[in-house]
């Protein structure tokens, strides 16, 4: 397992050094600028942590409309057999209680599954890796309008009125395995999952259905720049704003 990365934060002072090199901008002090730059590498620094800018779950219904929208797109299928594997996801309780207990089962114990967890217990990109739930339990959700429910104690709850179907599962796994929140890492993961136990087809469709909401399913670190890379930018920036105004 890889050590996890240690954090060095930038030093006040070092920074205001290096900053009261260059031509300081009227009405700006060293001190004002290094903080500035400390404030900016915070920002990068946790969005590369992260991969997202704030804690806010903010992609959460999209994600909802783009994996309704798929389910809804299986009728639009013009391959019979593939449409006849798939329609079975569009009938609410088309489950029953003993088959998602034993679809539950299957997926749990499964390589795929683990390997997820494995992957996001060990990534420096994932927030709350202490939600991975590598043994997770299945309870009914009652009294509660949602479809289905994951808890951070490895718990997942399945509506049995509206929850009993593969997609809705699969959803739940992929908070389980470590994504609490629906980041990309949230949506990169269900899409591993629905290639594996639904087919890659349905995979495809919720793909296009992210895409088409600009919900990205893979991460590229930001370079963080330097401190004399971000004064030469944070100068012009400033001066932009300057010219703007006269």
């Amino acid at each position: 397992m890889s050590k996890p990365e240690t954090i060095h934060y930038p030093n006040l002072f070092e920074i205001q050094d290096m900053i009261s090199k260059y031509p300081i901008p009227k009405g700006m002090t060293t001190y004002t600028l290094a903080n500035k730059y400390i404030d900016y590498w915070s920002k990068a620094k946790r969005q590369n942590g992260y991969g997202r800018k704030g804690y806010r779950d903010s992609s959460q219904q999209k994600v909802y409309d783009a994996e309704n929208a798929a389910i809804r797109e299986v009728k639009n299928i013009k391959c019979k057999v593939t449409r006849a594997k798939l329609e079975t996801l569009t009938s609410d309780g088309y489950m029953e209680w003993k088959d998602v207990e034993r679809f539950f089962k299957k997926v749990s114990k499964s390589a795929t599954y683990q390997k997820l967890c494995k992957k996001n217990k060990e990534s420096k990109y994932i927030s709350q890796k202490a939600n991975v739930s590598f043994s997770p339990v299945l309870k009914k959700l009652q009294g509660h309008r949602c479809a289905g429910m994951a808890y951070g104690n490895g718990v997942m709850k399945i509506n049995p009125i509206s929850g009993m179907s593969k997609p809705t599962i699969l959803h739940e796994f992929a908070h389980l395995c470590g994504n609490m929140n629906h980041d990309w890492s949230f949506r990169a993961d269900y899409l591993k999952l629905c290639s594996m136990f639904i087919g890659k087809e349905f995979a495809k469709l919720t793909k296009k259905e992210y895409a088409k909401r600009k919900l990205k399913t893979t991460f590229s670190e930001k370079k963080i720049k330097t401190v004399e890379q971000w004064f030469v930018s944070y100068k012009k920036m400033a001066m932009l704003r300057k010219a703007k105004r006269v």
